[in-house]
């Protein structure tokens, strides 16, 4: 690699220029922050720990790395559909080359595994397989599950494969707080409550009907009947969820909320439901946090 790099605008950056810009575009921290803090502080007060404490500091050290490679694969996945679609992207403009890329990938996997087996040895057994677990399955989908193309032309299974990396990621906290979580049932029913908002988010940013047709929205793919059946069937997954944990009272009004948003997409707003999709996401990842206050106040 040259020592200068070639932005979208031609000027030359550096290579620590060039990753800073890539961050502040595809990887914004603040969301990020708030994204990982949410799962490690709710996953923290679900079992009783404390915030404060290395288990929370563990966690979120992990989760960090791991939605870090989560986003730099997608965009080595994505880049010969990026150089057609979205060609002002980091990759495809040449910001940072394909092949850096993948190395830094394959050596932060390792790190990963590293880390896994740091977790397992320091702290215990059921924290190490979690993250193991959790880099593993990341892997595999970075790889495609080594099914080449057969997956992607089936959408509705690649997003379930997908989506399932939620499980041990939303249980890696739950764990680190609570060596006994994998046999505690209000655990799982938080990754039930995580997973059901999460896909719907996932569905509902990509509602755009004038997205390219390489990016095969779920749109594009299932059309808006479809769709809708998809987010329903996630919302009903969280909905149960939070009737489980007792927070119904609370959470229950985002989802109907999304629901009914979908009037906005006979108006051509589906900004309205990916903004009211990715409220009730961050409300239901902070949710034992806000459950709490909620107690307090």
């Amino acid at each position: 690699m040259s020592a200068q790099i070639t932005a979208q605008d031609s000027s030359p950056v550096s290579p620590l220029a060039a990753w800073m810009i890539y961050v502040k575009e595809r990887f914004p921290l603040p969301v990020y922050l708030v994204l990982v803090t949410g799962f490690c502080a709710s996953g923290t007060l679900l079992m009783g720990g404390r915030l404060a404490s290395f288990p929370t500091v563990a966690g979120f050290i992990g989760l960090m790395v791991f939605f870090a490679m989560l986003r730099m694969m997608d965009e080595v996945k994505d880049y010969e559909k990026d150089k057609v679609a979205n060609p002002t992207r980091p990759l495809p403009r040449g910001l940072l080359s394909v092949e850096l890329v993948k190395n830094v990938i394959s050596s932060t996997v390792m790190g990963m595994v590293g880390y896994a087996l740091l977790l397992g040895v320091v702290y215990s057994w059921q924290a190490g397989v979690t993250y193991l677990f959790l880099t593993g399955w990341l892997w595999l989908m970075y790889r495609e599950f080594y099914t080449g193309h057969w997956l992607e032309q089936r959408q509705l299974l690649y997003a379930i494969t997908h989506q399932f990396v939620l499980v041990p990621m939303t249980m890696l906290p739950i764990v680190l707080a609570d060596n006994t979580a994998l046999s505690q049932i209000n655990a799982w029913q938080f990754c039930g409550l995580i997973v059901g908002s999460f896909f719907s988010y996932e569905v509902c940013r990509k509602l755009n009907p004038r997205a390219h047709p390489l990016l095969k929205t779920y749109r594009a793919m299932y059309g808006m009947t479809g769709v809708f059946a998809i987010v329903a069937t996630a919302c009903t997954l969280a909905i149960v969820m939070a009737y489980l944990l007792g927070m119904q009272n609370f959470l229950w009004p985002f989802s109907f909320a999304l629901l009914i948003s979908f009037i906005f997409i006979r108006l051509d707003q589906h900004k309205v439901v990916e903004t009211v999709a990715t409220l009730s996401l961050v409300v239901h990842i902070w949710s034992i946090v806000l459950y709490r206050l909620k107690e307090l106040l």
